[in-house]
């Protein structure tokens, strides 16, 4: 049977959730606004920390801090998946189109060349044919 056993969101902070890299708790604004505002979903969702009233006092249960976390990390899983998804569907054509780079046509050839800017990198110009303004 799970664990339904209520703490402070300080004791929680303490205790529960794993510190900071340097070995100190993470900040009580951090929890605060875990619950209060959350943090990012997917789509414009947020995810908020479940906090239950006990006396007035926010408290939480293991489970839901594990909960947020999992929420959390598929969320962020899954931005990096529709983003690497996006980045993938990006053809040379479109790069080309947008001025990035431009390919060699030459199908026995993979030569891919940045578009060179406005500044001649052999003579240190900027364009301007060396005038001073």
């Amino acid at each position: 049977m799970p664990s339904k056993k209520r703490v402070t969101l300080n004791h929680a902070r303490k205790h529960i959730i794993d510190r900071r890299p340097d070995g100190n708790p993470i900040d009580p604004s951090t929890v605060y606004r875990w619950y209060r505002k959350g943090l990012e979903g997917l789509d414009g969702e947020r995810i908020k920390l479940a906090i239950t009233y006990c006396g007035g006092r926010p408290m939480v249960t293991p489970e839901a801090i594990d909960a947020f976390f999992a929420a959390v990390t598929s969320a962020k899983l899954e931005r990096h998946r529709r983003a690497e998804s996006l980045a993938a569907d990006v053809t040379a054509d479109e790069l080309e189109a947008a001025g990035l780079v431009v390919t060699d046509r030459d199908p026995n050839t993979a030569i891919v060349d940045t578009i060179q800017g406005s500044t001649d990198a052999g003579s240190g110009r900027s364009g301007n044919g060396g005038a001073h303004q």
